[in-house]
């Protein structure tokens, strides 16, 4: 034994398990306790229901970072031994750390799928920063009531009838529907023997809405995130902070909506997905952000759709907005005009002037009225005082609101939930004087 280990001494040859162990002083101990740990972290990431299963056994992310400096040292430690001395390939302490740094490896990439499943990732890939920030993510799960001072924004329609639009995927599943529905009907009436036929056709008009189904579920916008419970699987809560710009994609073809921030959050088939993409594009960002707290919406603001007559350019549609002041026209399709006039930078989204209209109303009274003014002035509408224009009370507001000045018209009607706003509105108006034209 002495002789053996003095020849090691020189050469690493013939150096026994214990001698290596006694060298290393307690590092390779630390070696085969993270090789354990490391393979029960990767078969627990590599299961289908990992994030049940990482949640039934919370304390495997932290013991393994917790270790990880320890082990860092070890490693190193162990190599430069080994080359110092020149320990043959095949000593078991660089086997298992050979096979550490490999685990680590398969680890990382792991890791890294799962993090991105669940987040944006971004940057070279760090086993330590991505296993603690997944734990992070992991541990917390979504609320599903509102938190103390949360304020309920906007809630995403589920019934495809009650949504203007009807996305190409809606419309060829109808007809695929009908088709396969109608070819079952024939088949039945024609062929004695076809009734499984029928029975498989029938089945086959079924499954996509089978699917389409199950891939949906319900969205929520507050004061302070984002909320999707998909029919299948988690919710997610993604901080309206934590978006960046260019965060929030709508696909109008699927009704879709996709958003990064702290989480990420892939909203499915929701019927309103256009304009949850603009509300939150609107509520992630100055001047929104947060102001919904209050839980207060501006009360003496009247928004109703109105057509411009007696200008030069000919008659234009778009929308009134009636104040205590005055009122202002925003024509037809400037919705991006007007959600860049609110927000400062475009965005690739489809957008109605109403939303960001309706939106603003968040905003305390001074703020409403110097952004409408921006409004306005980008999107080419007009602002008529209360002392220029004239409104003389005719037909009901939910008929007609009929509003002059000099040769130009504005003419519209409102809704019977905006008719005691409005009505309220145009009486503290000034009244033309007796005579006067209008």
């Amino acid at each position: 034994m002495a002789e053996r280990t003095r020849t090691g001494g020189a050469t690493g040859e013939g150096l026994s398990t214990e001698d290596i162990h006694r060298r290393l002083e307690g590092r390779a101990e630390v070696l085969e306790a993270a090789r354990a740990r490391q393979a029960t972290l990767e078969s627990v990431l590599g299961a289908r229901r990992w994030r049940h299963q990482l949640r039934a056994r919370p304390e495997l992310i932290p013991e393994w970072l917790k270790h990880a400096p320890a082990v860092t040292e070890a490693l190193e430690r162990t190599r430069r031994r080994a080359e110092l001395e020149g320990w043959p390939e095949d000593t078991p302490v660089l086997v298992a750390a050979r096979e550490l740094v490999d685990g680590g490896k398969r680890l990382s990439a792991l890791a890294r799928s799962r993090l991105a499943a669940l987040a944006p990732v971004s940057g070279a890939a760090s086993l330590q920063e991505d296993l603690s920030r997944l734990d992070a993510l992991v541990r917390k799960k979504a609320a599903l009531t509102l938190e103390p001072g949360e304020v309920l924004v906007f809630e995403g329609q589920q019934k495809w009838q009650a949504s203007p639009h009807i996305s190409p995927l809606v419309t060829v599943l109808l007809l695929g529907t009908g088709t396969l529905v109608v070819s079952a009907i024939l088949v039945d009436k024609l062929i004695g023997m076809g009734g499984g036929v029928a029975v498989l056709l029938m089945m086959a008009a079924v499954v996509p809405w089978m699917v389409v189904a199950m891939r949906s579920g319900r969205a929520w916008l507050t004061s302070e995130r984002l909320l999707w419970q998909p029919v299948l699987g988690e919710a997610v809560s993604v901080p309206l902070a934590s978006i960046p710009s260019g965060g929030v994609h709508v696909d109008p073809e699927l009704l879709n909506v996709r958003v990064e921030g702290e989480r990420r959050a892939h909203v499915r088939h929701l019927q309103d997905a256009h304009q949850l993409g603009v509300l939150v594009e609107l509520h992630r960002q100055p001047p929104l952000r947060g102001v919904a707290r209050a839980g207060v919406r501006l009360a003496d603001v009247a928004i109703y759709p109105a057509e411009l007559r007696g200008e030069a350019t000919g008659p234009r549609k778009g929308h009134a907005v009636l104040r205590p002041d005055g009122v202002s026209f925003i024509p037809e399709g400037a919705g991006r005009a007007a959600l860049r006039a609110v927000t400062g930078s475009a965005a690739d989204l489809p957008v109605e002037t109403e939303w960001v209209l309706e939106q603003l109303r968040w905003l305390p009274d001074t703020e409403f009225d110097a952004y409408m003014a921006r409004v306005v002035k980008d999107t080419g509408g007009q602002r008529w005082s209360a002392w220029d224009a004239s409104y003389r009370p005719g037909a009901p507001v939910w008929k007609e609101v009929r509003i002059t000045r000099g040769p130009a018209v504005l003419t519209g009607g409102v809704d019977w939930s905006r008719q005691g706003v409005t009505e309220r509105i145009l009486r503290s108006w000034p009244r033309p004087t007796p005579g006067e034209s209008v």
